[in-house]
């Protein structure tokens, strides 16, 4: 190939053309300057340089002009984005932290759309923008230009605002050095497994907070897979498996195994000192189950209860009989509902005692309409005579004061068990307390003022005030059997020994039993209680648990030194403490942690030790509100940033609000 030359005519022409646009560049001020100059110049001589040395001042001049305009201009549009980021963001995070759902079934992005309904999401930006001109203009033209508002865009300011609130616990996590894991799964309404993690960990003011990290989805439901997952996410995290110290789930065999379950793998594989607590709450709600199905009456009057919430509630017509004898018998000026019976939350049946027995009158008129009524079918009339013979009974009332007696002790005991702020010796307290009330009902005295209740309710009812008198079943006795056991024939004796002693012997059996493992952990650091401080054995209890955590605080000897100086320093300055989940936050507050680094360090780990899963039990709560029928082809990262986003709402995200 040849390369063309350009002729001489056509070089002349570029030169003359590149001369006028250096002479354009002149401003029209140094022109006038020149002309009007009178003072000698050294230019004169040579005028071709000087003419040429104005003309590239003069453009450099113009060029920083221009690069200042370009900068200014730049900073006003980075501001400009970032303001409307900082609504973006802030619309984001109402609609996250109230579970509210983003999208829409048609999304145009922008003000004049043809869609009446854009989703939460377009639809908040959209009424913002008629009180906001700078976010009016942005959504105005939003073709050609980068707008953030597009479906995808919406997931990654969710998963940036997730990513910042789960730094911010993991910054506090690593800040604290121990935690306890708390774990759970439920299947969600696609059928898909969902675990759930939480932490619990010490604050830097010395308060015990528990928060949870995140969903994932269980490929099994065995004790590798739970472990697996686990891991994995702490890894993911940055945190230290070897400072878990306590780890809190149900009692199922898969989590609570001690040879192949989740607890004695992560004692195995991750830290010997994690502490495995069953949940107190589930073992309250298994207490009351042990109890409620140990008697075949105990089961037939729970399963009354359930067939007449049934019954009346599950058909309108019936219901508003219902509704027209509670207010016609004016019952406390409120028409009270009959509650359905929770199979997992057994402390909750008290609401539904409490219903039946402020509403009895009411429901055995509207029952004895229902059968007499004319259009009644056949059936419903039946099934209305059957449960009107099993609730005019004496024995059902009774049973009625009995039970909503001891559900409303376990119903107190059950609501502080859930506490996430409830520390160990406290709840050992607790449970004992209630123990000790059931243990009180166990008397002739009591099951009395039981029966005059159960009398009152049943004047008030206009029905029997007494047993019913019944055959008493004959036990067949075999050949090597040398006496033969009384029968009882008083029915109120029957009733007291058969029943009413038994269950309670049942309950107070149960919480001896199913609290052995949750006592012990709690007789170790029973020393930490500022009661025990001046017990007897208060020096070897101390040292013990030094010799426990050994690898996480001194020597034996240098702890027993910081105890007897802290209980002298207390003693001394008469410094009361309540609780002992109050010590930590006055040591703290004091700066006296650095002063008793190693009693800091217990009690940093007896706070962080978990009383119940029922965190993982609230973002189950939490999932079904989020993941709903309508948002059911949420994607596992998508909810789990959004779930983070709703539960974890107190921590300030940078950027949120400016």
């Amino acid at each position: 190939m040849f390369k063309k030359h350009k002729s001489g005519a056509l070089k002349r022409k570029e030169k003359e053309q590149r001369k006028n646009t250096v002479a354009s560049c002149v401003p029209l001020t140094n022109f006038f300057a020149r002309s009007s100059s009178t003072e000698p110049s050294t230019s004169a001589a040579n005028p071709t340089t000087s003419n040429t040395e104005e003309r590239e001042h003069a453009c450099s001049i113009q060029d920083s002009t221009v690069i200042a305009e370009l900068i200014r201009a730049e900073t006003e549009q980075i501001e400009r984005n970032r303001k409307i980021l900082h609504r973006l963001i802030d619309s984001t995070l109402f609609l996250a932290r109230q579970g509210l759902a983003f999208r829409g079934h048609r999304e145009y992005a922008g003000l004049g759309a043809p869609s009446s309904n854009e989703g939460n999401f377009l639809e908040l930006l959209k009424l913002l923008a008629q009180y906001d001109a700078l976010l009016e203009e942005h959504m105005r033209n939003p073709a050609g230009r980068v707008t953030y508002l597009s479906h995808q865009s919406q997931d990654e300011l969710i998963s940036a605002l997730a990513s910042e609130t789960l730094s911010s616990i993991v910054t506090e996590v690593k800040a604290a050095k121990f935690y306890s894991v708390i774990v759970d799964s439920t299947i969600d309404i696609t059928r898909i497994d969902q675990f759930s993690l939480s932490l619990r960990y010490v604050t830097e003011t010395g308060n015990s907070i528990e928060r949870f990290i995140q969903f994932e989805e269980l490929p099994s439901s065995n004790a590798d897979a739970f472990y697996n997952v686990l891991v994995n996410a702490l890894n993911a995290l940055g945190l230290d498996v070897k400072l878990i110290r306590g780890q809190a789930y149900d009692g199922a065999r898969t989590m609570s195994g001690h040879l192949s379950g989740l607890q004695a793998k992560i004692k195995q594989h991750c830290s010997q000192k994690a502490f495995y607590v069953h949940c107190c709450a589930h073992n309250l709600n298994l207490i009351l189950l042990d109890a409620a199905c140990s008697l075949c009456g105990a089961k037939l009057f729970f399963g009354t209860l359930e067939s007449l919430y049934c019954f009346l509630t599950s058909s309108l017509p019936r219901f508003k009989i219902l509704e027209e004898e509670q207010a016609n018998m004016q019952l406390e000026g409120t028409i009270l509902t009959l509650k359905r019976l929770s199979d997992t939350r057994w402390a909750s049946r008290k609401q539904a005692t409490e219903a039946v027995i402020q509403s009895l009158p009411a429901i055995l008129a509207a029952l004895e309409r229902i059968k007499e009524h004319n259009l009644t079918s056949p059936k419903t009339a039946s099934e209305a005579d059957g449960l009107l013979h099993k609730i005019s009974t004496f024995e059902f009332k009774l049973m009625l004061c009995i039970w909503n007696a001891i559900l409303q002790k376990t119903y107190i005991l059950s609501n502080y068990l859930q506490k996430e702020s409830l520390d160990i010796n406290m709840a050992v307290q607790l449970i004992d307390t209630c123990m000790a009330q059931l243990k009180e009902m166990r008397t002739d005295l009591s099951f009395e003022e039981m029966i005059e209740t159960g009398q009152d309710m049943a004047r008030r009812c206009n029905s029997s005030t007494e047993f019913t008198e019944g055959r008493g079943r004959k036990r067949k006795r075999f050949h090597d059997e040398l006496a033969e056991d009384e029968v009882i024939q008083d029915p109120k004796t029957r009733f007291k020994v058969e029943f009413y002693f038994h269950v309670l012997d049942i309950l107070v059996q149960q919480f001896e039993k199913r609290f052995t493992d949750f006592r012990q952990m709690a007789k170790l650091f029973s020393i930490l209680n500022p009661r025990n401080f001046s017990t007897d054995d208060a020096t070897n209890r101390i040292q013990d648990l030094a010799n426990f955590y050994a690898e996480d605080v001194s020597t034996s000897e240098q702890v027993l030194d910081e105890f007897l100086s802290f209980r002298g320093m207390c003693n001394e300055l008469e410094i009361k403490f309540n609780t002992t989940e109050a010590v930590l936050p006055f040591m703290v507050c004091n700066d006296m942690d650095r002063a008793f680094p190693n009693i800091s360090i217990l009690y940093r780990i007896y706070a962080t030790l978990p009383v119940t899963s029922a965190n993982a039990e609230r973002s189950f709560s939490r999932l079904k509100l989020i993941k709903n029928y309508l948002r059911a082809c949420m994607k596992e990262g998508r909810l789990s940033n959004l779930t983070l986003l709703s539960i974890e709402k107190d921590i300030v995200i940078e950027g949120q609000g400016g």
